[in-house]
């Protein structure tokens, strides 16, 4: 959960601090990310933050074999 808060902060922040930096970073990226889990599914028994789940997702693509 601490990894996805930071994850978070940084979606809102768009901003990172270098180890043994002086300034923060700004950084312009995209994010792609994939799970085999339900995240749905994740939330509901709050292993996944609700508010990360949708800044992820922008657009979905379900892939079934």
């Amino acid at each position: 959960m601490e990894m996805q808060t930071r994850l978070l902060g940084f979606f809102e922040e768009r901003v990172v601090n270098s180890i043994g930096g002086v300034s923060p970073i700004k950084l312009d990226v995209r994010v792609i990310s994939a799970t085999n889990a339900d995240l749905t599914d994740q939330i509901r028994s709050y292993q996944f933050r609700e508010d990360l789940f949708y800044r992820l997702n922008e657009f979905e693509i379900q892939i079934h074999r």
